[in-house]
């Protein structure tokens, strides 16, 4: 794909991409407050989504447009991330309705960490 054609697609994947790092935090964030025992884990963990959104915030700002944006950070399939998110949100939209488990959540995190999304950003980082 030719680089004109390729960068407007790059830019909605790093949107996406950054939603679902910021919406991972809210789940995180949600899972603190529901598991006070675990809260620091909880915390720990969405501080580093909202660190990993931070970080393609800025790469999209300054590299994006100059065409160096190491697209490697992204996911390359905008509807695995569409997926991810959609699930995410469903997730935060029952926060008050039935409280997860604890199993539920470790088990979601489990999942959602070794989700195409977020592999992709942590092979990328270890490789940087």
């Amino acid at each position: 794909m030719s680089k004109e054609l390729w960068q407007p697609n790059l830019r909605r994947l790093i949107e996406e991409a950054i939603k679902l790092e910021l919406n991972m935090a809210k789940v995180y964030l949600g899972f603190s407050r529901r598991f006070p025992e675990d809260a620091n884990f909880w915390g720990q963990i969405a501080t580093e989504e909202g660190n990993h959104a931070a970080l393609l915030k800025i790469g999209e700002q300054y590299f994006l447009d100059a065409g160096i944006f190491p697209d490697e950070l992204v996911e390359t399939s905008l509807e695995s991330l569409m997926s991810a998110n959609s699930e995410l949100e469903c997730i935060l939209g029952q926060e008050g309705d039935t409280p997860p488990s604890r199993a539920f959540a470790f088990n979601f995190a489990l999942r959602f960490e070794e989700s195409a999304g977020e592999i992709h950003f942590q092979h990328a980082m270890q490789n940087a």
